[in-house]
């Protein structure tokens, strides 16, 4: 009884590995990864508890069938054979080992007993498959290698549950509400996004995805199902960017990484912050969020979107100058022919359309002629504007606004004045006036 009971502390513990490897990588596919290993109720317990039993079902039934002995029995030099002397065999060891559920009971308390007052030591499920445990019939180099078979199992249990472990993908612990319906996601792993939301400002409270021309958008969102590496640190790259309904990115790509200390059951936060430019047409925008898991070599995407409402702005035939415009101070009412008092000032807005890009950049000038009430040239500025620019985003409705203003002196003659304002494009060479009239009094 004294080697059945090392042979039974034997393979408990190799049993106990089978666990440990069962309930990790169950862990890793249904969560409940914790720091030291993992956490398991519910379905997750179960399943772990199933393919336990009946890998260590198939283990008994399978070592004691072919070869008489576990290697715990093995190590301990018994041997499991039938009352005839012959080999155990499939059939005698799927009884014995079947009968384990009522042997077992009490910590093998039942079989204990049974096996006490049998004259041949045969617990109930002996007596039923017509078996006995003999010793002395395994030679010592087979219990020298069944222990090393042994150990090397114990060993690679353990280091693989330790790998499950340390690539398992992240578990968050606290709330994670999933993504709305109308956000596409696709991922080749576990890598998940949740806590989605456009926001007023970087952390502000949550708004709506309707925006206007030259407003900010700022999104944020929560990365679930990571891995770790051997440090417990996750590594994820992020990768961002919006475009507007013709298909066209607004913005260079923007790239981020996490490679920080995170709390386990912690997500890792996202966010994305980016200015509508004021030539951006109205329409729905989409916003590709494309993030990468360094560890399990895994990938997220989601597309979310939102409207922008604008005024529709046609696309210009050629160089343009449009809603030129005068005004008697810098943010007052546009006026067709304004009154200016001598002493005062005179303001200009207008928009420069139809500029073309080279390499990203434009190229061209503006000068400015304001004519006198006698139609002689009062002040000559052919310097007055560059329109060089660069500029990632070129829809066809990009145009560059132009704004200045003129100081009238106080000796200045009265009656009407031209200020005749012109457009030059160095890339196109196209050449483009416009004219408005002021009145000084």
């Amino acid at each position: 009884m004294g080697e059945r009971l090392a042979a039974a502390i034997l393979d408990m513990i190799f049993v106990g590995v089978m666990f440990a490897l069962a309930g990790m990588a169950t862990a890793a596919w249904l969560g409940g990864v914790t720091d030291s290993g993992f956490s398991l109720n519910g379905m997750p317990a179960v399943v772990t508890i199933g393919i336990t039993c009946v890998a260590a079902f198939l283990y008994y039934w399978l070592a004691e069938g072919l070869f008489g002995s576990t290697l715990g029995k093995a190590i301990a030099g018994i041997q499991v054979r039938r009352k005839t002397g012959e080999g155990c065999g499939f059939k005698p060891s799927l009884l014995r080992n079947a009968l384990r559920i009522v042997d077992g009971i009490g910590v093998y308390l039942v079989g204990f007993l049974v096996a006490i007052f049998s004259k041949t030591r045969q617990r109930l499920g002996d007596l039923v498959a017509g078996t006995v445990v003999v010793e002395g019939r395994i030679g010592k180099p087979l219990r020298i290698l069944a222990m090393l078979v042994w150990l090397a199992g114990l060993t690679g249990g353990l280091v693989e549950a330790y790998r499950i472990h340390r690539g398992a993908p992240e578990t968050i612990t606290g709330e994670f509400a999933a993504l709305p319906a109308t956000i596409p996601a696709t991922s080749t792993g576990r890598l998940k996004a949740g806590n989605f939301a456009f926001t007023e400002g970087r952390g502000g409270p949550v708004r709506s995805a309707v925006f206007q021309s030259g407003d900010r958008v700022f999104l944020k969102y929560d990365i679930a199902g990571f891995a770790r590496d051997a440090n417990k640190t996750p590594h994820l790259s992020f990768q961002l960017i919006a475009a507007d309904p013709s298909g066209l990115a607004i913005h260079e790509p923007w790239t981020t990484r996490f490679d920080g200390v995170l709390v386990r059951g912690a997500p890792v936060n996202g966010s994305l912050g980016l200015e509508l430019p004021p030539f951006a047409p109205p329409g729905k925008y989409k916003i590709a969020v494309k993030v990468h898991d360094d560890v399990a070599k895994t990938d997220l995407k989601l597309t979310p979107s939102f409207e922008l409402h604008a005024a529709a702005v046609a696309p210009p035939g050629g160089l343009e100058l449009r809603d030129l415009q005068l005004s008697r101070s810098e943010s007052g009412p546009a006026e067709s022919t304004p009154a200016i008092e001598a002493g005062s000032t005179v303001y200009m807005n207008m928009n420069v359309f139809g500029l073309q890009f080279r390499d990203g950049h434009t190229n061209g000038h503006m000068s400015l002629k304001t004519l006198d009430p006698d139609g002689k040239l009062a002040l000559d500025q052919p310097d007055f504007v560059d329109l060089g620019e660069s500029q990632f985003y070129r829809p066809p409705t990009y145009w560059v606004h132009v704004h200045g203003q003129l100081p009238i002196p106080s000796g200045a003659k009265k009656g009407i004045y031209t200020q005749q304002y012109t457009a030059v494009d160095s890339i196109s060479n196209q050449t483009i006036t416009g004219e408005v009239k002021f009145e000084v009094r």
